[in-house]
């Protein structure tokens, strides 16, 4: 949906017969042609360097982040990318001339908003920037190249995404082969799904069921792309990979007016799914991960839903320590050990200081 209406848009990429370069074209829904540009070319005296050849299947998405729709295909001796209007956003040079019909995909990796362009021509596997088309990564690839591209999924069920590619002898004499790549330090999640030539999001279900009904992809402020899986998109439901994350904070010390202590933290549930009551939270003299010595265990009485809090208490003897710094850890049974499985194991602990002399 390159205009904003309840309409989508079609983008034609394609050379006739008699053409000398390929072209690609946006038509409105009622197919009146809205721009058409040649395939870029790369303006050098090389040979064979003046046919930009026939342009690959497109590659639609935001490419920027501007709000704006952009269109990425490869013809023999570029990748390029255009704007909604049609202007050359940014090129770079391939070698794709065994067919010049290959194209790209775009994903999120690190989770910032940004998208990644992953291509791949006779010679290199390559990631660009979708802002400015700097090169983030290469490796070695060989390829006839016929219509093919690389693709992003969840291939082995961790949640992360991995780029899947296919190599043949034709190119840089590699072997036969297809190669999965994962990123280190990756952040941005993705099913693990990829159907068909033609993907979109919306057209296969995550348990490869196609639906009866496909869901209007233009219209999802989410998705709006083509060719193209959206970094922590699951469907409207929720995500398959929802987890808790539970935090403490407000770590209070006071006197029951009987001569014993109380210990008291507030507990959130800050991540994307619910936890069932019976929580534990220690209470350490002292950072638990240098050393303190432990005060007690409280367990939170109440559920924690997505967003929910809850007080935990737990009345120990007075100690001599008087005053200094007490650690509420939560998901911590006072042995260091939790049993909920949280998106974040990290962020668990609070301090405060406290008089633990009553």
């Amino acid at each position: 949906n390159f205009d904003g209406d309840a309409a989508g848009e079609i983008v034609v990429v394609g050379k006739s017969l008699e053409a000398t370069h390929g072209q690609v074209s946006l038509l409105d829904d009622n197919c009146e042609l809205l721009w058409t540009r040649q395939v870029h070319l790369t303006g050098t005296e090389l040979p064979l360097h003046d046919k930009a050849g026939h342009g690959g299947a497109p590659n639609i998405g935001d490419f920027d982040g501007d709000g704006q729709l952009e269109i990425g295909l490869a013809g023999d001796w570029n990748y390029t990318v255009y704007g909604a209007d049609g202007t050359v956003k940014w090129t770079f040079p391939i070698q794709e001339y065994s067919s010049g019909k290959t194209t790209s995909t775009t994903f999120d990796f690190e989770d910032d908003g940004r998208l990644e362009v992953i291509y791949a021509d006779e010679l290199k596997l390559r990631i660009f920037d979708g802002v400015t088309g700097a090169l983030r990564w290469e490796t070695a690839h060989s390829s006839g190249t016929t219509h093919e591209f690389p693709i992003v999924a969840d291939v082995d069920g961790d949640g992360a995404a991995e780029i899947v590619t296919v190599e043949n002898n034709h190119g840089a004499g590699l072997q036969r082969r297809a190669r999965v790549a994962r990123q280190e330090g990756r952040v941005g999640r993705d099913a693990g799904i990829w159907n068909q030539h033609a993907y979109s999001i919306t057209n296969v279900n995550n348990d490869g069921t196609i639906p009866a009904v496909q869901a209007t992809n233009w219209l999802n402020p989410k998705l709006n792309n083509f060719r193209s899986n959206v970094a922590n998109y699951f469907g409207e439901g929720p995500s398959p990979f929802a987890g808790p994350d539970l935090i403490a904070s407000d770590v209070t010390t006071s006197c029951d007016g009987y001569g014993s202590l109380v210990l008291g933290a507030r507990v959130r549930n800050q991540g994307e799914a619910a936890v069932g009551a019976g929580v534990k939270v220690a209470f350490y003299k002292g950072n638990p991960a240098s050393g303190g010595t432990l005060l007690g265990v409280a367990t939170v009485t109440d559920a924690l839903p997505v967003g929910g809090s809850a007080i935990a208490t737990v009345v120990v003897s007075s100690t001599t320590f008087g005053t200094t710094e007490v650690w509420a850890v939560v998901d911590d049974d006072g042995t260091g050990k939790g049993s909920t499985s949280e998106c974040r194991e990290d962020n668990n602990g609070a301090s405060a200081t406290g008089n633990l002399t009553c």
